[in-house]
């Protein structure tokens, strides 16, 4: 799959016990927050990443 079909989200996850946002490319919302679990275990927070508009 090309990621001109995929979205940037950003994850809020914990790693070595800091919390860091992540990117996630997923094609919605439920499949980024799928993606962020299954690599990260507890995802506090999952949303779309802003993009710059020119």
């Amino acid at each position: 799959m090309s990621k001109e079909a995929l979205r940037l989200y950003k994850a809020s996850v914990t790693v070595n016990y800091q919390p860091e946002e992540v990117p996630v490319w997923a094609e919605d919302l439920d499949k980024a927050l799928d993606q962020a679990e299954a690599e990260y275990g507890e995802v506090d927070r999952i949303r779309p990443a802003l993009e710059a508009t020119a």
